[in-house]
């Protein structure tokens, strides 16, 4: 389903996706949208679409290494990280990995190694994490992390520079532990929203992107709700949908260089939730 971030009202059809999944990560650049991983079916497949047109998804091609259950992924115009997340095996005793590949949106068939995650749970990876970023550097927010059931959800921020290749580092702390958040962002401001812990949250935090530190309130979401889609453009974020405690189509927004709580933005044509979302003019790219 698509919007106009700039405007508010009901989500359109789009197209379809190349394989029903959840939940993912979205990323992209100007002209190309990339969707990557899900669960239920566990899926590490890549890909992608044209931004500028209405159509269905095609697939990548990649004979891809990376794990991308409960992923996330970030970007700027030129490329997409991807953040594994889960082993495909569910249930009690799955674990997390932390593996970052990226890939050249415009191309096709090849994800390259970045580098890994590190986590301050001291565990093999996370997941259920959220994505943000500037045209230079990534941030990536929240997780469950260890072995299910024995993990711990995380406040963690960590960092990377998106040009570069190698692992992240310590950016700070979200006000609250939480996983299943999304992200928006601007140039230079990434806002997290949403989550649980384990009861579902309203939180949003926000960060400046080119200092480390720990996240600041930023206000509250129309909803407490977590496994939304965030979109944005450098002037508004968008989050869409609902996973739980219900399945629902709300959408709401907020203006990301200001503070305050959410407001309605319209509703998805049908009730959607695990979903992932990804823009044209998302913070790492110049509308």
């Amino acid at each position: 389903e698509f919007v106009t971030i700039a405007s508010t009202g009901n989500a359109e059809d789009f197209g379809d996706m190349a394989q029903s999944t959840k939940p993912g990560g979205g990323g992209g650049n100007q002209t190309r949208g990339i969707l990557c991983g899900g669960a239920y079916p566990s899926s590490n497949m890549i890909s992608f679409f044209n931004m500028q047109s209405k159509g269905n998804a095609s697939d990548f091609g990649a004979n891809s290494p990376f794990t991308g259950t409960y992923s996330a992924a970030m970007g700027s115009p030129t490329r997409t990280l991807m953040f594994s997340g889960r082993k495909a095996t569910p249930g009690p005793g799955y674990t997390t990995v932390d593996d970052i590949w990226f890939i050249t949106p415009q191309t096709t068939g090849i994800v390259n190694d970045f580098g890994t995650y590190q986590n301050a749970a001291g565990s093999d990876g996370s997941f259920n994490a959220a994505g943000a970023s500037s045209p230079t550097r990534g941030i990536i927010a929240g997780s469950y992390a260890g072995t299910h059931p024995s993990g711990t959800n995380t406040n963690q921020m960590e960092f990377l520079t998106i040009a570069t290749t190698g692992n992240s580092a310590d950016f700070g702390d979200l006000t609250n532990t939480r996983r299943y958040l999304n992200g928006v962002s601007s140039n230079t401001r990434g806002v997290f929203c949403s989550g649980s812990n384990p009861a579902q949250k309203n939180t949003i935090d926000f960060i400046t992107i080119a200092s480390a530190g720990d996240a600041t309130d930023f206000g509250d979401a129309t909803i407490a709700n977590e496994h939304r889609a965030g979109i944005s453009n450098s002037i508004r974020g968008v989050n869409a949908g609902s996973g739980s405690p219900a399945i629902g189509n709300t959408i709401d927004f907020i203006t990301i260089a200001t503070t305050g709580n959410a407001a309605e933005f319209g509703d998805t044509t049908t009730n959607m939730g695990y979903s992932a979302g990804c823009s044209d003019s998302h913070g790492g790219l110049t509308e």
